[in-house]
């Protein structure tokens, strides 16, 4: 399948260099395979119908930590391999306090990471291991792209705590389409349309593995699509 080689080509290129060209092209490319969605349910049955993506949320005790503070919790079942990170994994906005956590592990040459947590406060010691976990599920393509890939808490313009759920599609239509993935950036906020602008500019506040927290997802969700993909549509053709 051509847009199969085409998300492997600039993947490949984004996780061993984070290269910002192709990282949007990578956005670009992502953004496609949500408008296949629906086409590959006639096309490619077996793939469209398969529970093979996983997905996870926040646990409830997790949440309940968030009441009144600015957070993001992001859960990356199956974790991220990247080649680029060169050591770095996790940055942030200064607060007075706050609590962090994700899973991270170094090899020679790569990094493993998963699981980003933040909350900007202190939260009582006995929620540690609970801010780690998450309640995991097994979806089907388009239910995947559309379920919760980030949540998060932050100050609107009234300084009021808003919070929203984002999901894969949404993420990626917002890198495409408002960030310069597949259209010219908008420069003037007051511009932004869509409802995801706002809270995905304000995850560019965080950093995970060397990368801001966005385009570090849409490296987690080409993953799982390569994952899962050639085993399952290898013969599909397409002349797009």
């Amino acid at each position: 399948m051509l847009q199969l080689k085409r998300l492997q080509r600039h993947y490949e290129s984004a996780v061993h260099s984070y290269d910002e060209v192709s990282l949007l092209d990578l956005s670009h490319s992502l953004r496609i395979w949500v408008e296949l969605k629906q086409p590959l349910k006639e096309a490619a049955p077996t793939f469209a119908a398969a529970k093979s993506f996983k997905t996870a949320m926040p646990t409830k005790k997790a949440l309940k930590a968030t009441k009144r503070s600015q957070f993001v919790f992001s859960c990356m079942p199956g974790n991220v391999i990247t080649y680029a990170s060169k050591g770095r994994f996790f940055s942030h906005p200064h607060f007075a306090k706050s609590t962090m956590g994700c899973y991270a592990t170094f090899r020679s040459g790569y990094a493993e990471l998963g699981n980003f947590v933040f909350i900007a406060d202190a939260v009582d010691i006995s929620l540690g291991t609970q801010l780690s976990l998450m309640s995991e599920n097994r979806l089907n393509f388009a239910n995947w792209l559309g379920a919760e890939v980030v949540r998060l808490g932050y100050l609107d313009e009234h300084a009021k705590l808003k919070k929203i759920s984002i999901s894969r599609q949404n993420v990626i239509k917002r890198m495409a389409n408002s960030l310069g993935g597949s259209h010219p950036s908008k420069v003037d906020d007051s511009d932004f349309k869509n409802q995801f602008d706002i809270p995905v500019r304000h995850l560019f506040e965080y950093g995970f593995g060397g990368l801001p927290l966005p385009y570090f997802i849409l490296l987690k969700i080409a993953q799982d699509i390569l994952d899962v993909a050639p085993k399952l549509i290898e013969n599909y053709q397409t002349t797009e």
